[in-house]
């Protein structure tokens, strides 16, 4: 629809062929130009056309991204600065705290239960079995003293207790505490095999990182990895934070995230000189995803561990097996004349079982005791120093690139 404002040249009837002529040519195109100046007013009256705000809505859209892009940088600087990267969380000043004292003086006096429960055992028999004696009479309400000294009681009784009762209780506990250990040794190589495959990608990623052209992204990944480096080391304590193994948001995101600004960067002309290697870009995600996966095995296998009911019932089975041994003995004339085999069975029996509990809590925390797996956490430490010693560097070379631009800006002034 033509604009009422713009006044168009009335054509003249077509009585004959134009004759194009000099003069003619001259005439048309004054008035091809005539049209085309009022066809730009028009333009100016009624708006830019479609695809002029086509085209100015994707430079702004580009203006849009590189400014989100230098926002993003710019709160990745602030977050450098801020407590947030402060990784001290894995330093050794966790020894000095008082709950950490307190666990390693109760695994002190733990250490020695299964050197002293026999001893105990050996020495204490005779109160227990009497004192079991006076318990069963006194719930039987017996009326009456045994001549024999219980010797036909526990013979009528022994088909029972050795025919249903105790290979029952005993196959169960068996069972119980054999997939039980079996289970919480699995947990401890598992959790070892993640802390060394991820060390392991960690200085992979690391030497992929050196090799960064962008400077000010090399610093945010090396604090990042930092960072994450601090975190596995704070998991992998003896008491580590609920929050922090179950954590999910992790520092490799920001890792992610700078890679994939980097990428951005790459496919943009003006940033040639902070083009990465298709080949280094490609290797950090491989990585990442590693760490990832690693990551994820890791941390179930550190929140897979069994319940407080599972241990009670396999105390109490073994409990039960302590109350038959007393049944099966509960003869004064077996007392009387086999009182040291007594004693010798019910300490192996006692020592037996002590020993089992101290394995099962020590396999209870990967981190602690004699089947700790913390040699595989020292690694992360000399990781962590050489990524700081990276950051410094950065940090450094950034100071004094300062330095010379404020020297070149005053010599210059």
């Amino acid at each position: 629809m033509h604009n009422p404002t713009i006044r168009y040249p009335k054509r003249r009837p077509r009585k004959s062929v134009v004759r194009f002529t000099g003069g003619g040519v001259w005439s048309l195109l004054s008035l091809v130009l005539l049209a085309s100046v009022e066809k730009s007013k028009a333009f100016q009256l009624q708006g830019p056309s479609k695809v002029q705000a086509r085209v100015r809505s994707s430079t702004s859209a580009l203006y849009v991204s590189r400014s989100t892009l230098e926002a993003k940088e710019k709160k990745t600087k602030d977050l450098l600065q801020s407590e947030w990267f402060d990784d001290s969380i894995g330093d050794d000043s966790r020894f000095t705290s008082p709950d950490m004292e307190m666990l390693l003086g109760i695994e002190d006096r733990i250490k020695w239960v299964p050197a002293m429960m026999p001893i105990i055992a050996y020495f204490l028999y005779d109160p227990t079995a009497q004192a079991f004696a006076f318990l069963i009479d006194a719930i039987a309400q017996n009326n009456f003293v045994p001549v024999d000294g219980g010797q036909y009681q526990a013979k009528i009784i022994a088909p029972a207790i050795n025919g249903v009762v105790l290979p029952a209780v005993s196959i169960l506990f068996a069972n119980l505490i054999g997939t039980t250990i079996t289970t919480l040794r699995q947990r401890q190589l598992d959790i070892r095999t993640s802390l060394n495959l991820e060390a392991g990608q960690l200085r992979i990623l690391q030497s992929l990182l050196e090799v960064l052209n962008n400077k000010e992204e090399k610093q945010v990944c090396f604090a990042y990895l930092a960072q994450y480096t601090s975190r596995v080391i704070a998991e992998s304590q003896p008491m580590p934070s609920d929050a922090l193994t179950g954590s999910l948001d992790t520092e490799l995101n920001g890792i992610l995230r700078s890679l994939n600004r980097l990428v951005v960067m790459s496919q943009d002309a003006t940033n040639k000189q902070v083009t990465p290697n298709p080949l280094v870009l490609d290797k950090a995600y491989q990585s990442c995803t590693k760490l990832y996966d690693e990551r994820a095995k890791r941390v179930a296998a550190l929140r897979s561990t069994f319940p407080t009911l599972h241990f009670g019932i396999v105390a109490a089975l073994a409990f039960s097996i302590c109350i038959a041994f007393l049944l099966e003995s509960n003869q004064d004339i077996l007392m009387f004349l086999n009182a040291i085999q007594l004693r010798i069975l019910w300490t192996m029996l006692v020592g037996t079982f002590s020993a089992l509990a101290i394995v099962c809590y020590d396999l209870g925390n990967p981190f602690r005791g004699s089947y700790q797996i913390s040699t595989s956490v020292d690694q992360l430490y000399t990781i962590r120093l050489a990524l700081r010693a990276n950051l410094s560097e950065l940090r450094s070379e950034e100071a004094e690139g300062s330095k010379t631009v404020t020297a070149s800006n005053g010599s210059s002034s």
